[in-house]
């Protein structure tokens, strides 16, 4: 009895409405008269119960909207839902019946549900259909654009590998030129520790006999030129000195020679150094240590040369008062400090002490030689090479403290 009914109608979803399509009992489409939104007709009732509703008395169903059934005349209708796989609404079948002598029933229910059925997996597959093209599209897009981004990325690594080949390059041509550098560095300083110091030794130690009245007698006026020509020759040699070791510790060419001796004994060596330097200053030079049985294994010129360098500093810039130099034994260490009453160091130059070439403005610059390297060489032999620390306390006009901790055994550390 559908095939023979007047007219039919196939409504779809769209924005939440139920838009149909209506067509005459050839199947041919009509047009588009009709929409329903939820709860409102026959198909918005559809749309709320997902239910197949039959009316055949349409004049009177209150879900029948009056205007459509005058409109289209007809006395039966029969509403299925068409439902998704999922079980959401897709849309609706409505058939038309002018017959009020053929009014539909269950069997015409279950034909209508069949084809609605048959109409869903139709929907479905063509919406999978669309979406498949629609992803193939996009996937297609983005497969453009990832292989658009990695022919950049591509040609970007070529240009960087270009780049970094270049540098790679220039690099090794640098340290080329450093190792050349370096190779006449330290043919320079090779020289320059010949080529100097023994010319050097040979004027101070000529300068030494003639002030000795060993080659004949001097007049004062010589004798005063001749000081002065020692004085320069040990300064220039002390300096050219300092350069050498420097020069050694910074690029690893010097290591500690380790030898085991009595520390009192090389405390005693150092003051003895100044001992007349000291009483032409009238300054007292003391020693104050508890050291006299301590044994140190380290290098014991370096040591020396550390503490000559304090105690050197400590009769320069002492203008009056004493000199005091004290040891102790510190869990595995030792420490020495070298005290002094002299001119002292304000507390916005003590970190400027330890720089090369550097030289604290004070009254006694001008009359204290120096070579601004003194303090910084032995910074560097405490530290570098025998794996020690300093430390320094001084208060301007009362005086400075230079302290020198090390390993007692060097190779315990």
């Amino acid at each position: 009895r559908i095939t023979g009914a007047e007219s039919g109608a196939a409504g779809l979803m769209k924005n939440g409405r139920i838009i149909f399509d209506e067509y005459n009992n050839k199947g041919s489409l009509i047009g588009i008269n009709y929409s329903f939104d939820a709860g409102y007709g026959v198909p918005g009732h559809v749309m709320l119960t997902k239910t197949t509703y039959i009316s055949n008395d349409a004049e009177n169903d209150p879900h029948v909207v009056p205007e459509i059934q005058k409109e289209l005349n007809f006395h039966n209708l029969i509403n299925t839902p068409i439902l998704s796989s999922k079980g959401e609404l897709i849309g609706c079948f409505e058939m038309h019946n002018k017959k009020d002598n053929l009014p539909f029933d269950e069997i015409d229910s279950e034909l209508l549900t069949g084809l609605a059925a048959s109409a869903a997996i139709a929907i479905d597959n063509a919406r999978l259909y669309e979406e498949s093209i629609h992803h193939s599209a996009k996937l297609e897009d983005l497969i453009r654009e990832r292989t658009k981004e990695l022919q950049e990325s591509e040609l970007a690594l070529i240009n960087l590998v270009e780049d970094l080949n270049e540098k790679s390059a220039a690099i090794e041509k640098a340290n080329v030129k450093l190792k050349e550098l370096d190779r006449l560095k330290s043919m320079f300083i090779a020289s320059m520790s010949h080529e100097l110091r023994t010319p050097l030794n040979s004027i101070i130690g000529f300068t030494s006999i003639m002030l000795q009245g060993q080659s004949g007698n001097i007049t004062d006026e010589q004798k005063d030129q001749l000081e002065r020509v020692y004085r320069s020759g040990k300064h220039l040699l002390s300096l050219v000195t300092d350069i050498i070791d420097i020069y050694r510790i910074e690029s690893g060419k010097i290591h500690p020679y380790l030898s085991e001796f009595s520390l009192s004994e090389v405390i005693d060596e150092a003051c003895e150094n100044f001992k007349l330097q000291a009483e032409e200053k009238g300054l007292e030079l003391k020693i104050t240590h508890t050291g006299h049985n301590v044994l140190t294994l380290t290098d014991r010129r370096r040591f020396l040369q550390c503490l000559i360098n304090f105690i050197s500093n400590a009769v320069k810039f002492t203008e009056q008062g004493s000199i005091e130099i004290s040891a102790h034994q510190e869990n595995g260490y030792v420490k020495v400090t070298v005290s002094d009453t002299g001119i002292g160091i304000g507390n916005e130059d003590i970190d400027k002490l330890f720089n090369p070439f550097l030289r604290l403005d004070s009254h006694l610059r001008i009359s204290t030689p120096g070579t601004g390297l003194g303090l910084y060489l032995t910074k560097k032999i405490a530290t570098e090479m025998l794996g020690g620390e300093i430390h320094v306390e001084s208060r301007l006009g009362e005086g400075s403290a230079f302290s020198m901790r090390i390993p007692i055994n060097i190779g315990k550390t």
